[in-house]
């Protein structure tokens, strides 16, 4: 399945941002996010931040990331393998790339988490749609004509017996730099119910997982930008 044109027709233009989602990412701009835990890992580091936001269950995480001897072609490619690279987390059961964007990213994402023992484990179905980058968005000192919005799939795929439908809205702006790829993400999960901090941290703003994401990115890279298991 293709959202927008085919691969092989003329790419539809960048959609706007919707309402409300601009309105969500103009009050994130202008949280007070605390001091931030830095980080450094192989091909990556940058600072992660945690702060709440009215009308949203759980923290918003901000993290301002730079991966080294990256570009943004880099970062776009490895987009098309969404479920190829999360299959590979022990904790991810099952991961299925359901749709795809006229430059072969993936638009349409299905992903469920193991929670451990006694818990219902998690999914999430999401759409990813790159958008225009409204003039009313500033974020720090970045510079970038659009953004990709991770939210909710407006028609959700049935939930799987003893399975709990999470919640997303996630906003991601980049930009090449003479150190490497910059991404500066807002994410947003609601896991439904009552879970333990110790639980939804592995899930939110995880140094590793952007330390996984350096290493995938770079492998798919190094592999002639194919993903090779």
């Amino acid at each position: 399945m293709n959202c927008g044109a085919k691969a092989d027709e003329e790419a539809p233009a960048m959609p706007t941002m919707a309402d409300a989602d601009e309105k969500v990412l103009v009050k994130l701009t202008k949280l007070d996010w605390g001091k931030p835990e830095a980080f450094k890992g192989k091909g990556v580091s940058g600072n992660i931040f945690k702060a709440p936001l009215d009308g949203f269950t759980g923290v918003w995480v901000k993290s301002d990331k730079i991966y080294e001897g990256v570009t943004a072609a880099d970062y776009r490619n490895y987009m098309k393998f969404m479920a190829e690279t999360s299959s590979q987390d022990k904790t991810v059961a099952k991961a299925e790339n359901k749709a795809y964007a006229a430059d072969g990213t993936v638009c349409e994402l299905y992903t469920q988490f193991k929670m451990g023992m006694m818990i219902s484990n998690r999914d999430l179905h999401v759409s990813i749609t790159q958008v225009k980058k409204p003039d009313s968005i500033a974020v720090d000192d970045m510079k970038c004509d659009d953004l990709t919005v991770w939210k909710d799939m407006e028609k959700q795929c049935d939930v799987p017996k003893k399975v709990v439908r999470m919640k997303v809205l996630s906003f991601s702006l980049g930009m090449d730099t003479d150190k490497g790829y910059r991404a500066i993400d807002f994410d947003n999960y609601d896991f439904g119910g009552s879970l333990p901090t110790k639980i939804t941290n592995k899930f939110v703003g995880n140094k590793d997982d952007f330390i996984t994401m350096a290493k995938d990115i770079n492998t798919i890279k190094a592999n002639g930008g194919k993903f090779k298991k």
